[in-house]
């Protein structure tokens, strides 16, 4: 978690965080290190005032939400996602703009962790 860790601002405090699952291992369109590569440079946290996502690690691609402004939050899970507990979120912003957390190990645990930091704020 060290580029969140990094970018915490004064009273920020981290409340969940979610992980790529093992799963992804088992697909045969990825490759064992690079699915290892993606579980280790991927982080999902929600903190106090924001959900963040960030993935790579020479590139990197982040995706940062205040709590505030995000208005749903959508959970997919097909039957295998169901039995082994893995699932994509979609947490939707103003603006129109939207951020993926794929393939993500208790997806519920997490949608349920940012709807109550949602609730604490309003």
């Amino acid at each position: 978690m060290s580029y969140v860790n990094s970018t915490l601002a004064d009273g920020e405090i981290v409340l969940q965080e979610a992980s790529v699952s093992w799963w992804i291992i088992c697909n045969p369109v990825y490759f064992i290190i690079f699915a290892i590569l993606k579980i280790w440079t991927t982080e999902m946290v929600l903190t106090n005032r924001r959900v963040i996502y960030k993935t790579g690690f020479i590139a990197r691609n982040t995706t940062e939400f205040p709590i505030k402004k995000i208005e749903s939050i959508n959970v997919r899970q097909g039957i295998l996602g169901r039995i082994f507990g893995i699932g994509d979120i979609i947490v939707t912003g103003t603006g129109n703009n939207a951020c993926d957390f794929k393939k993500i190990g208790s997806p519920m645990k997490f949608k349920q962790a940012i709807d109550k930091a949602v609730s604490a704020i309003n």
